[in-house]
C-alpha cells in the first residue's frame, strides 16, 4: 500500500526509478520524461527483461569466481604478464638501436674541419644590426630608410647562416618526442632525424616549442552581405549546403543560401549546438537534461543521448576517443562544458565530459557522463579568471578558451594556463575558428578578435552597424552573427589577411 496517498494499492511501476507506485503517484510524480510509469501487469515484460540480464550477469560472475578457485585465471594472468615482458624487452631493444643510430649521425659534429668551424664562428659572432629608436610622429623618413636597410642586412645574414649550416657534410636536426618518456603513450618514433635541406611540418599550430615551425597569424575584417530573421532561433551551425538550427522545441534543417525549410525534428528545450569534428553529426544541449547526438545527413536522425545532472551553460566539441566499453559509442566524443554549483558557493567550473558505460534503459541508446574538472573559480590564484564562465570553445582540438565575467582565458586539456586577457566586462560567447578567437562582449556593439598567442588582433571587426552580437557561427568565408535583442541573424563575408613574421 502507498504511504503517501491513504494506503492506495501499489499497482503501477516506474521503469525509470524501478519502483512500485500507486496510480496517483504515477500521475503526479512519475508522469514526465524520463519517467515511464505503467500498470504493473504491462510492466512485467520490462521487469522480466531486466531480471534476465541480472541472472545472466550473476551466472557470469559465478563462473569467473569458480575459475579463480580452480586456478585458471592465475594461469591466464601469468601468460599475459609474460607477453607484456616480451613486448617490453623488444621495445627497449628498439629504443637502444634508435639512440645508437642517432649518436652515430651526431658524431661528425665533433669532427668539424677548420674551415667549417670558421664558417660557424662567423655566423655566431656576427653582430645583428640595430635599428633606429624611431619617433612617435613618424615625420623623419630617415628612420624608415634605416629600418629598411636593417631588414636587408638581417635577411642577408640569415641567408648566409643557412648556407653555412647546409654546407656541413652531416648536418642534422634531432627532435626528441616528448611522449618518449611515457611508454604508455609511445608512438613508435622517439627520435626523428632530419637531414639538411629537409623540414618537418608541425602537426600542431598551437605548439610553441623550439622544434615547431611558426604558423602565420591571421587578421580578418567583415563585409556586410545579407540578413534573415527566424523566430525563436537560439543557435545555428553551418555545413557546406545546409544549416542546422535550434528553434524552440525542435531542430530544423534549412538550405544555407535561401534559408528555406527542409526538415524538422522534435526535441524538447533544444538549445546550444556544436558539430562533432569533421563529421555531419551535431550535439544538442537540452536545458541541462540531455546532450542529444543527431546525424544530419541525409536526414535528421537521433543517434544517442548523454544524460547529465548539471545545468551546463555552454558546450563545445573537443576531440574524439575510442568507445568506452559496454554499449558506448564506437567514436566517443569529448566535450568541454561550463557550469555552476550553488552548493559550492556559486563557483563556476570548466569540465571535460564524455560517455560512461551504463545499462540505463531508454527508447534511444542513453549513457551517463563522466566528468573531469580542469578549471574552477573558487580556489587558487586563477580564482577570478573563471568566475562567471558562460561560454567555452575548443581551439584546434588542443586548448580550451573560456569566456567569463571579466575576460577571456585559454587553458590546456589539464587546466594549465596558456594565456588570459582582462576585458573587465562579461563575455557572452567565444568562438574559435582557424587561428582566431571571436569574442562577443555583453551590451557592446563590437566583435573582438584574439590571436592564437593571446594578443588582441582587433577591438572591433564589425562594419558600422547597429548590432549587439550574441551568437556566432562560422564556415569558410561566412560568419553569421545573431542580434542580442532580436531573432535576427546578419550574414557577413570574412576577408582574411595574413600577418608575416608573426610569432
Amino acid at each position: 500500500m502507498c504511504d503517501r496517498h491513504n494506503a492506495k494499492p501499489l499497482d503501477h511501476y516506474c521503469i525509470e526509478h524501478e519502483t512500485l507506485v500507486c496510480a496517483q503517484c504515477a500521475t503526479e510524480s512519475h508522469a514526465q520524461s524520463p519517467c515511464e510509469s505503467m500498470p504493473l501487469v504491462a510492466a512485467s515484460k520490462h521487469i522480466q527483461a531486466k531480471l534476465d540480464i541480472g541472472v545472466s550477469e550473476l551466472k557470469q560472475l559465478k563462473g569467473v569466481s569458480q575459475a579463480i578457485l580452480d586456478g585458471k585465471r592465475q594461469d591466464d594472468t601469468l601468460h599475459t604478464i609474460q607477453e607484456a615482458e616480451a613486448m617490453l624487452d623488444s621495445y627497449v631493444a628498439e629504443i637502444k638501436s634508435r639512440l645508437n643510430s642517432a649518436k652515430a649521425v651526431l658524431r661528425p659534429f665533433s669532427e668539424l674541419s677548420r674551415e667549417e668551424r670558421w664558417k660557424l664562428k662567423a655566423v655566431a659572432t656576427k653582430r645583428i644590426p640595430n635599428g633606429p629608436s624611431g619617433k612617435s610622429g613618424g615625420e623623419d623618413f630617415q628612420d624608415a630608410r634605416d629600418l629598411s636597410t636593417r631588414l636587408q642586412e638581417v635577411r642577408k645574414q640569415a641567408k648566409a647562416a643557412k648556407e653555412a649550416l647546409n654546407s656541413l657534410p652531416n648536418y642534422v636536426e634531432v627532435y626528441i618526442n616528448p611522449e618518449f618518456k611515457d611508454a604508455l603513450k609511445f608512438d613508435g618514433k622517439p627520435v626523428i632525424v632530419t637531414r639538411k635541406g629537409q623540414e618537418t611540418d608541425s602537426e600542431d599550430e598551437m605548439d610553441d616549442s623550439a622544434s615547431s615551425h611558426t604558423v602565420a597569424q591571421e587578421t580578418v575584417y567583415l563585409v556586410e552581405k545579407t540578413y534573415f530573421s527566424l523566430e525563436h532561433c537560439t543557435d545555428i551551425v553551418m555545413f557546406e549546403d545546409f544549416i542546422v538550427c535550434s528553434v524552440g522545441n525542435s531542430i530544423q534543417k534549412r538550405d544555407r543560401k535561401r534559408m528555406s525549410f527542409r526538415q524538422a525534428l522534435t526535441l524538447e528545450t533544444a538549445g546550444k549546438l556544436c558539430i562533432l569534428g569533421e563529421t555531419t553529426e551535431v550535439a544538442v544541449l537540452q536545458n541541462g537534461r540531455f546532450i542529444t547526438i543527431i546525424e544530419t545527413v541525409p536526414d535528421l536522425t537521433m543517434l544517442y543521448k548523454l544524460m547529465i545532472d548539471k545545468h551546463y551553460y555552454d558546450i563545445s566539441y573537443l576531440e574524439c576517443t575510442l568507445g568506452g566499453g559496454y554499449n558506448c559509442p564506437e567514436q566517443n566524443p569529448v566535450f568541454a562544458v561550463c557550469h555552476s554549483q550553488q552548493e559550492a558557493f556559486l563557483s563556476d567550473f570548466v569540465d571535460l565530459i564524455q560517455a560512461k558505460p551504463t545499462r540505463y534503459p531508454g527508447r534511444l541508446p542513453s549513457y551517463n557522463v563522466e566528468s573531469r574538472t580542469i578549471a574552477e573559480s573558487q580556489f587558487g590564484r586563477n580564482k577570478s579568471r573563471f568566475r562567471g564562465a558562460r561560454s567555452v570553445c575548443a581551439f584546434q582540438s588542443r586548448n580550451i578558451v573560456v569566456g567569463a565575467l571579466k575576460g577571456v582565458t585559454c587553458v590546456g586539456k589539464t587546466g594549465v594556463l596558456i594565456w588570459t586577457i582582462d576585458i573587465y566586462k562579461p563575455i557572452i560567447q567565444v568562438m574559435a575558428y582557424r587561428t582566431l578567437v571571436f569574442v562577443c562582449v555583453k551590451d557592446e556593439r563590437k566583435l573582438m578578435t584574439i590571436g592564437k598567442e593571446g594578443h588582441v588582433m582587433s577591438e572591433n571587426i564589425l562594419p558600422p552597424i547597429d548590432l549587439y552580437p550574441q551568437k556566432l557561427s562560422a564556415l569558410n568565408d561566412i560568419l553569421m552573427v545573431k542580434h542580442a535583442d532580436k531573432y535576427r541573424w546578419i550574414i557577413f563575408r570574412k576577408m582574411y589577411e595574413t600577418m608575416e613574421n608573426s610569432g
